[in-house]
């Protein structure tokens, strides 16, 4: 792979690090305080507006990131692990950060959202994954969520992006056309849409990396350039687009 994951999280941390938050990695529950609200918070029952799904994904920065924007916009959350799922009645919104594999029960409780009009927000982390995992992430938006992705892109030619930033005097950015016209600037890898088609909402060049679209009887929003990173960062402009696109829908 041109760019490791840890290159990835370096190149991601050195713009902002005066943005970081204390919390970085996950506190026990009710260990910290962000912005008057408990981050992460304490588990809701059957109650919670929008659902984390942890996949413990190696991308840890993701779901902490996602964490960090819900308390901030003092949304009601809670985070859980895949086994809890089936006591958890629907709720509105489930985000997946991160996402590269999923066992059955998760997949079967996401597509039951939908079939109850909820929206469903999956972030791929599999731009990092090993070749048999990220098949895996192929077959798994295949059969559940009728999306298909293509192998991971390196949007750096050159394996070290600092050195390749200076040389060119640019970064790679990701263009988001809905609800908002954004630009978000992506560290290294994204996991593009194997074709173009309607309700596509970002791109990343001429490749589209993020949709959004009616699965079931619900919405499927799906997100190619990881963006938990950049909400642990405290990327404004990355709060800002994730806090729109939740209320949009």
């Amino acid at each position: 792979m041109g760019i490791s994951r840890r290159g990835f999280l370096g190149a991601a941390a050195g713009g902002v690090t005066s943005c970081l938050p204390r919390f970085v990695g996950r506190a026990p529950w009710g260990s910290a305080e962000l912005g008057g609200a408990r981050w992460p918070p304490r588990p809701a029952e059957h109650s919670s507006r929008y659902v984390l799904l942890d996949l413990k994904t190696p991308l840890t920065e993701s779901i902490a990131g996602y964490q960090r924007a819900l308390a901030q916009f003092g949304d009601d959350f809670v985070t859980l692990p895949p086994q809890p799922l089936a006591q958890q009645s629907a709720c509105p919104v489930a985000i997946v950060p991160g996402c590269v594999m999923m066992d059955l029960g998760a997949a079967s409780w996401l597509t039951a959202l939908l079939d109850k009009g909820g929206l469903v927000v999956i972030e791929s982390g599999a731009a990092f994954a090993e070749a048999a995992e990220f098949l895996a992430h192929q077959q798994l938006l295949v059969s559940r969520f009728g999306l298909r992705v293509g192998p991971p892109v390196n949007l750096w030619p050159e394996a070290d992006p600092e050195r390749n930033a200076a040389r060119c005097g640019r970064v790679p950015y990701v263009d988001y056309i809905w609800p908002a016209p954004t630009k978000l600037r992506d560290y290294s890898r994204v996991v593009p849409l194997a074709e173009k088609s309607t309700g596509t909402i970002g791109w990343a060049g001429r490749l589209p990396i993020a949709v959004r679209r009616n699965v079931r009887q619900g919405t499927l929003m799906f997100l190619g350039s990881p963006l938990g990173p950049a909400l642990l960062s405290g990327d404004r402009e990355a709060h800002t687009w994730l806090r729109e696109a939740l209320l949009a829908g």
